[in-house]
C-alpha cells in the first residue's frame, strides 16, 4: 500500500537561497532523479519552503511503496544526485533529524492522474 510522508526541517539562517538553487538543479538533472527515485521505490517527491515568522522550514513530501522506503530517501545511496542532496541538506538545514512528526489525516489519489 502507498504511504506518503511529510518531514520537516529548519533551514540554517541564510541558506534558503542554496535549496532554491538545489531545486533548479533537480529539474535540470530530471532524468537523473527519476531513476533514483525508481530505484528508491519512490513516487513522488516535493520540497516546500515554509515561512513561519521566526524562521524558515524545508518541508519534503515522499509518496512511497511504504514508510520505510520513504524514511530512506534521507539515507546515502552512493548515487551521484542523492551524494549532491546529501551535500545541500548538510550545508541548508540546522539538524539532519526532522523537527516535526506530521500525524495522517487522510490521503486520496485519483485512480486515473496523470
Amino acid at each position: 500500500m502507498v504511504q506518503i510522508a511529510v518531514f520537516k526541517q529548519r533551514i540554517a539562517e541564510g541558506k534558503g537561497d542554496l535549496l532554491r538553487e538545489w531545486g533548479s538543479e533537480v529539474s535540470e538533472r530530471k532524468d537523473e532523479a527519476l531513476a533514483s527515485m525508481a530505484a528508491d521505490g519512490i513516487y513522488t517527491q516535493a520540497a516546500f519552503i515554509e515561512h513561519d515568522d521566526d524562521a524558515r522550514y524545508l518541508v519534503s513530501f515522499i509518496e512511497a511503496e511504504d514508510a520505510e522506503t520513504a524514511k530512506a530517501a534521507f539515507e546515502p545511496s552512493g548515487r551521484d544526485i542523492d551524494a549532491a542532496f546529501h551535500q545541500v541538506l548538510a550545508d541548508a538545514v540546522v539538524s539532519p533529524e526532522p523537527t516535526s512528526e506530521f500525524e495522517s489525516v487522510y490521503a486520496l489519489a485519483h485512480p486515473d492522474r496523470p
